[in-house]
């Protein structure tokens, strides 16, 4: 049972990521760099400033499966 609600919630999430350049996200005219991943809403620039998306409630760290979205988040990053 776990494991198709674990199945379900990050394919959920990856179809929301998917939306995210043509609908939720703007592009600027310049691009900052990624300097880390603190979970999967929410992102640090090398520029020190804290970046979360708009719209996206993924787990935190402490909540069931918040590493696994952190770490789809990365790797969805580079």
């Amino acid at each position: 049972m776990f494991q198709a609600t674990k199945s379900l919630t990050l394919t959920t999430y990856l179809a929301v990521l998917a939306l995210l350049p043509g609908t939720c996200l703007s592009i600027p005219a310049h691009a900052e760099q990624v300097c880390s991943v603190h979970d999967g809403d929410t992102i640090k620039l090398c520029t020190g400033q804290s970046v979360r998306f708009h719209g996206i409630d993924a787990p935190e760290l402490h909540q069931p499966m918040g590493y696994e979205f952190r770490d789809f988040l990365m790797s969805y990053l580079k």
